[in-house]
C-alpha cells in the first residue's frame, strides 16, 4: 500500500516547483518569480524548501499512518482473563473454573 503511495506521490513532487512558478524561466520583464527579492539564488533556494516541506508532510503522512496500525496491536490477555471468557462461553464447569484460579493465583 505505502509503495502504491508513494509510486503515485513522485510526479506530484517533482511537478510541484513548476505549477508554482518558483523555478527560473527567461522573463520579459524585471519583476517575475521570486529573484527580485533574493537575487540571482532566490528560485533555487525556494525550490529547496518547497521540496523539503513537501517531503516533510510525506514523512508526516506516513508516520502517522504507522502509528495507527500500532495503536490496533491488542495487548496480550492474562491466564485469568481468558479463564473468565472459557467460563463465559461456558466451556469449563464452575468446578473446573474455581480449581483453574486457585491454580493461576498461588
Amino acid at each position: 500500500m505505502k509503495t502504491r503511495f508513494l509510486n503515485h506521490l513522485w510526479p506530484a513532487v517533482l511537478a510541484a516547483p513548476f505549477l508554482s512558478g518558483c523555478m527560473h524561466r527567461p522573463v520579459d520583464r524585471p519583476v517575475h518569480g521570486w529573484d527580485h527579492m533574493m537575487g540571482p539564488w532566490g528560485s533555487a533556494l525556494m525550490l529547496l524548501v518547497l521540496i523539503v516541506l513537501v517531503g516533510l508532510v510525506v514523512y508526516l503522512l506516513l508516520e502517522r499512518r504507522r502509528s495507527d496500525n500500532r495503536g490496533t496491536e491488542s495487548t496480550p490477555e492474562t491466564p485469568m482473563e481468558i479463564l473468565k471468557k472459557r467460563y463465559a462461553k461456558g466451556e469449563i464447569t464452575k468446578e473446573e473454573f474455581d480449581r483453574m484460579k486457585d491454580e493461576i493465583e498461588s
